[in-house]
Formats: C-alpha cells, structure tokens, sequence
C-alpha cells in the first residue's frame, strides 16, 4: 500500500519516489491514459507518480483522485519536508496535526509535513488535486 511505501521510504531516509524508477531524459511527457495508480483505501485513494525525486529536483509531482468517503492519513515525511496542494475539482479536507483545513476547487495549501497529516473527500464528488512534496535542504 502507499502507507508501507512511505515508512519504507522514511525508514531509508529515502523519498517516497525514489523507490519508483523513471527514465531520465531532457523533456518528459507523462500521459495521463498511461499512468498507473497507487491505490489506497480499497482504491478511494488513487494517487498517480507523475515526477519523482532525484538530486538535482529536491521535490515529487503527485495527482491524487479522492472519491466520496474515501481518505488517507500519512505519517510524518522527513524533518523539513513541505507538501503544498490545489485542489482542482470536488470538495477536500486536509488534516495536519489534527486541523481540518477545508479546500474547494482552485483552492491551496501549503503545510510542514513533518508531523502528522491526511486527505478525504469531504463531498460527494471525486476530489482531483496536484500535490507537491518538497524536501528541505
């Protein structure tokens, strides 16, 4: 599950998406007909790896689908991590240390992801979002 994949990868000390092997190359196009979910809660939580980490980009590139009910609470990421999401369709809650922070469309957020956070569906459409992990120098 994405769950395990993220204590692994904290556990390593190693970002989520280097556990995910790309091609490098100058220019990449990921197309969305060719990309493979995650799946989480029973498949609620679709989260697609669009660019992963690596050294010389100090971030990952998510789009995560929400459907209605569906959510998942993620462990702490390393010390100095950043997450920031928009919201581009459907109703989202995002918890972060207990907050609820309620997201409509073309809504964002930018929050330490250090310290315990989620996702759900706070509506009765599929949430579609971006999600933005930053890792700290």
């Amino acid at each position: 599950t994405i769950s395990v994949l993220w204590k692994i990868a904290n556990g390593l000390k190693i970002s989520f998406s280097a556990l995910l092997e790309r091609a490098e190359g100058g220019t990449s196009v990921v197309r969305a007909a060719e990309a493979s979910p995650l799946l989480e809660d029973a498949g609620n939580y679709r989260n697609y790896p669009v660019f992963p980490f690596d050294e010389t980009h100090p971030f990952e590139l998510y789009r995560i689908e929400i459907e209605p009910g569906g959510h998942l609470e993620a462990a702490p990421h390393l010390p100095g991590t950043e997450e920031s999401i928009t919201v581009f369709s459907g109703d989202a809650a995002v918890s972060v240390d207990g907050t609820d922070y309620p997201l409509g469309p073309g809504d964002s957020i930018r929050f330490a992801a250090d310290r315990p956070h989620g996702y759900r569906n706070a509506g009765t459409e599929t949430v579609e979002l971006s999600m933005v992990i930053f890792y700290g120098r």
